[in-house]
């Protein structure tokens, strides 16, 4: 998957505000969703409500699927690949470990 990135940056309002409280946004290239900021001095709060963006709506999408979480060793708790992690009760756990899913998302 590839990396989102912020595009058709722009501004709007009066030119004479452009240096003071405009608004600036851009957009999404994955999913083409535009970010706008209010009375936005330079381009960094815009960058950092992109960040947040991206974190939320596009590190979300490249969680792994449960069959590809399955297919790794559990290093919490050793179970094998397919089948599910246990609890210390050694009853089956309702979501995988952690590090497992961390391990099925490398």
């Amino acid at each position: 998957m590839k990396k989102p990135e912020l595009t058709d940056l722009g501004w709007l309002g009066p030119r004479d505000e452009m240096d003071r409280a405009s608004h600036r946004f851009g957009r999404c290239s994955e999913c083409y969703e535009i970010i706008c900021v209010e009375k936005a001095v330079t381009s960094e709060r815009l960058l950092e409500a992109f960040r947040k963006h991206s974190d939320l709506a596009h590190i979300e999408a490249a969680k792994p699927s449960p069959k590809q979480i399955l297919s790794v060793r559990c290093p919490t708790c050793g179970a094998k690949p397919g089948e599910k992690c246990e609890l210390s009760t050694g009853l089956p756990r309702t979501n995988p470990h952690r590090d497992r899913r961390l391990i099925a998302k490398d």
